[in-house]
């Protein structure tokens, strides 16, 4: 066992056959992200750029302070190979100032696990803020799956260690504590209300902040297709890759050709459930003055059909605006729920949708032509970062997730919207697809 202290604060406790490389040996001007001053060393012209998910992830207001690459020593490759690793594990500890969380994104061949710290502060210390710094650890295992459900949920699914280079992003960020509800000061930057997807190229979709500007048609009901985006995600992030393929960019032309209108709606998806979604769009969807109500088509993408289902299901039967809804489509909606919404699997969660998305992100920055790649992968994972400050500073146990909360087998929206409700659409007024 050695000890390192890095030029970044960060200590780190080696097993032995476990060796640091240096990605990242010169510091750098800190950058000044929430009050504090803190920033990532630049990598030398000759080391691996960071990966675009930590990129992504500092726009988040996530800052790699340091980053390591863990590998094994030649004899120990050579010892384990082809048979099953021992256990080493490699402790890492950073000081934080009272107003700070942090967390670790380790990944190994494309594949990410989030690594939390091993404690989180107690609640009269949130509560208090200010005052003294402290220290955070965090356990990185290398070699075997995690030992207890309990360890589970601190290093995510991605447990085994297999021979070869590791890296870990050391990840800092500013905590608001006296904030009341924690994911709502995370949250507190996702873009709200309706987007203009008419323009078939979606690096052209604008916040569309009133209806009027649409050209709506007066002497007829008004054709309009709605999107409704998932987890995590936005309007771009859950729809933008439609222009990756042929199909995509069919889908879209033909779209704008045959409505009236075609808008996405942006939501929060973890500080407010998906009846305050529903809400929120009725609201927006209420403020134009229709003629006549219109004729909506909609597509709803995970839990973005469980915002649609709020909307029929218990606002619209009570509202006095009711337009005519033809066909709506679900992809992939958990309309039953889903375990992994269950506090217990936040992190997997955390985790697998990690992965889904940076493999989603690898693939759209292949396709040439597709211009906005980028974007549109920041898109996609702009809810990650919120979840992973909130794992890393809150006990679990509170629930303060309602979007997550909403979407958990036996918990109260699923039950309810599973319900009979007076006034709801039956199998004979609705044309619905999965």
């Amino acid at each position: 066992m050695s000890e390192i202290v890095r030029s970044s604060g960060l200590r780190i406790d080696l097993p032995d056959g476990v060796v640091v490389n240096e990605v990242s040996p010169t510091p750098a001007p800190a950058t000044r992200r929430g009050g504090r001053q803190y920033g990532p060393r630049p990598l030398p012209s000759a080391a691996p750029a960071p990966a675009p998910l930590v990129e992504a992830l500092e726009s988040q207001g996530l800052v790699a302070v340091d980053t390591l690459e863990l590998d094994a020593t030649p004899e120990v490759a050579a010892e384990v190979r082809g048979a099953r690793p021992v256990a080493r594990r490699v402790d890492l500890a950073l000081d934080l100032g009272a107003d700070e969380g942090a967390v670790v994104l380790v990944e190994q061949d494309g594949v990410y696990s989030w690594h939390l710290p091993d404690a989180v502060p107690e609640a009269a210390e949130r509560r208090r803020g200010g005052g003294a710094g402290r220290q955070v650890r965090f356990s990185v295992d290398l070699g075997r799956p995690a030992a207890s459900r309990d360890e589970l949920k601190r290093r995510g699914f991605v447990s085994d260690f297999i021979v070869g280079k590791v890296r870990a992003y050391v990840l800092k960020f500013a905590v608001a504590w006296g904030t009341g509800k924690l994911m709502a000061y995370l949250e507190r930057n996702v873009r709200k209300g309706l987007v203009d997807m008419s323009a078939g190229d979606p690096d052209r979709w604008s916040r569309l902040d009133a209806l009027d500007t649409l050209g709506l048609p007066t002497g007829r009901p008004a054709r309009v297709l709605l999107f409704i985006h998932g987890t995590f995600s936005s309007t771009l992030g859950s729809y933008g890759s439609l222009a990756s393929t042929p199909e995509g960019e069919a889908l879209l032309r033909n779209a704008s050709e045959r409505y009236d209108a075609v808008i996405g709606f942006d939501h929060p998806t973890l500080s407010l459930g998906p009846e305050e979604n529903a809400r929120e769009l009725l609201d927006s969807l209420q403020a134009y003055p229709w003629p006549m109500p219109p004729h909506l088509d909609i597509v709803t993408y995970s839990r973005g059909g469980l915002v649609y289902r709020a909307l029929a299901e218990l606002l619209l039967p009570g509202s006095q605006w009711r337009p005519r809804i033809d066909r709506v489509v679900f992809v992939a909606v958990p309309n039953a729920g889903t375990h992994l919404a269950e506090p217990d699997n936040w992190h997997v969660l955390l985790d697998l949708y990690t992965n889904l998305a940076s493999s989603a992100g690898t693939l759209l920055s292949k396709i040439p032509y597709l211009t906005i790649a980028t974007k549109i992968f920041d898109e996609l994972i702009q809810g990650l970062g919120a979840l992973g400050k909130y794992l890393a500073t809150q006990a679990i146990t509170e629930g303060d997730v309602p979007g997550l909360a909403a979407m958990e087998p036996d918990g109260q929206f699923i039950t309810t919207i599973n319900r009979p409700q007076a006034g709801q659409p039956t199998v004979d007024t609705t044309y619905y697809c999965a």
